[in-house]
């Protein structure tokens, strides 16, 4: 039996992995060839050195170099042992041709044990595509049937939208010259807003304060100009 064993550089887990049963299958002498690889190795590098002690540790040879995951390597193996759910995913979403043999090492154990748990969630999937396959044959016409006229609303709307496009269209042409003016007219115009110092230095918090402080001068202005005409009348 072919194992591989795989995590991202193919520099800590999977080679000690790899390493660890290799040792394992030795001393129980069970023929398994191991090895192992990275979704995103750089080939030919060593294990990490935390990683080769821990080899040294057991009593292995810490040798090793890292190596990318090829289809090549997928279709040696005969069973394929990723570290993390993150792992699975990415092989199953670039290579689904091999995701029957792909499992986290965690999930396979569970697996050959015969955990209970993992026994009752495959009787649950099983339920549900049984109730999923009498759902849709009771049901089938019916959903084709407003399937059908769902596409069918779809296509109406974008007539609609279509239609209503041009009109708004025929709107803005209508009122072009009316809006050149008024942009005409806006540029003429002084502008009546008092810019934000934020973020800026004190000299700008100066600017803005005089700049407000003309403005309130041409208010108090008018308002003294109004009080002294209306004591002359």
């Amino acid at each position: 039996m072919n194992v591989l064993f795989v995590c991202t550089g193919n520099t800590c887990r999977s080679p000690m992995a790899e390493k660890i049963l290799q040792k394992k299958a030795k001393e129980n002498q069970i023929d398994l060839q191991v090895k192992s690889a990275g979704i995103a190795a750089f080939e030919g590098q060593p294990a990490s050195k935390h990683a080769r002690q821990v080899m040294k540790d057991y009593g292995m040879d810490d040798r090793h170099q890292t190596r990318r995951v090829s289809k090549e390597l997928l279709e040696w193996a005969d069973l394929i042992l990723t570290m993390t759910e993150g792992h699975k995913s990415v092989l199953i979403d670039q290579y689904p041709e091999f995701a029957e043999k792909v499992y986290t090492l965690k999930e396979y154990t569970h697996r050959i044990e015969g955990n209970r748990e993992w026994e009752k969630l495959n009787e649950i999937y099983q339920r549900i595509e049984e109730k999923k396959e009498r759902f849709l044959i009771q049901h089938q016409k019916e959903m084709d049937e407003l399937e059908n006229r769902y596409q069918m609303l779809q296509q109406e709307m974008k007539e609609i939208e279509a239609k209503l496009q041009q009109y708004q269209q025929l709107l803005q042409k209508e009122i072009e010259t009316e809006l050149k003016e008024i942009e005409q007219l806006r540029k003429s115009m002084p502008s009546y807003d008092i810019d934000d110092p934020f973020g800026g230095d004190l000299d700008i918090y100066r600017k803005t304060a005089k700049e407000i402080e003309e403005a309130i001068d041409k208010w108090v202005q008018f308002l003294i100009a109004k009080s002294i005409n209306k004591e002359g009348e």
